[in-house]
């Protein structure tokens, strides 16, 4: 009877632990759902096989035993790895929501900040596409929009139609978004995550050999200042 009541305070264990951890009630039954299901299983399982039956004298009787050395055991582990496992999902959860609110941040100053420059920037609405590629591709969002802004003023002059960036891929996009979209990762990429987001570092590959990297240096630090 021992094992029977160890099985049943673990599994009455796993479930506090998850209730603990879950942030709201759609959340915890979801997971009661996928996490516990096999655990009852298990402990129903161990219930069953836990008992030896005999008979003496006419008559059947029940005797318990557990094998708590092995089954006990089982069931601990079980347990415990279940909660772990919970754990990293919960994690998971966590953490990608704190990323997706940082993003939505970052994606809200750029729009922002492309509202009121020069009257409105013909890239607004396009800041979510700058600041997750940015993200996505390993780059700096605000120095996105610093490139942006001392290349082409915020697309209002732009290298080709729809390139922002100046950047001599002799390419011609088909929209803003299709432009931001492949720029923004390719110059996070090739330039931004290389440098470690060093403008120094970054203006040498960057620029040409007529470039002042002084004042570029200082244009887009302005412009990085502003989001």
């Amino acid at each position: 009877m021992t094992a029977v009541k160890f099985n049943i305070f673990q599994f009455i264990f796993a479930i506090v632990k998850i209730v603990k951890l879950s942030p709201n009630k759609r959340h915890l039954a979801k997971m009661l759902l996928i996490h516990l299901s096999p655990f009852a299983f298990g402990l129903l399982f161990s219930l069953f096989f836990g008992y030896t039956f005999f008979s003496t004298e006419g008559y059947t009787d029940i005797k318990f035993t557990p094998n708590i050395s092995k089954k006990d055991n089982k069931i601990n582990m079980f347990s415990q790895s279940m909660i772990d496992k919970y754990k990293n999902v919960l994690y998971k959860e966590k953490k990608e929501e704190r990323i997706r609110k940082v993003l939505d941040e970052q994606i809200d100053r750029v729009e922002k900040f492309f509202s009121r420059y020069n009257g409105g920037s013909v890239m607004k609405g396009y800041g979510r596409i700058i600041v997750e590629r940015a993200y996505a591709c390993g780059g700096d969002y605000r120095i996105l929009v610093g490139i942006a802004g001392i290349e082409s003023g915020l697309g209002r002059v732009p290298y080709k139609l729809y390139n922002p960036f100046g950047y001599l891929d002799n390419v011609q996009y088909e929209s803003w978004e299709h432009a931001l979209t492949v720029l923004s990762c390719a110059i996070s990429k090739r330039f931004i995550a290389p440098c470690k987001g060093d403008l120094g570092c970054i203006i040498q590959r960057y620029g040409g050999p007529d470039t002042d990297r002084e004042k570029w240096i200082r244009n887009v630090s302005w412009f990085m200042s502003q989001v």
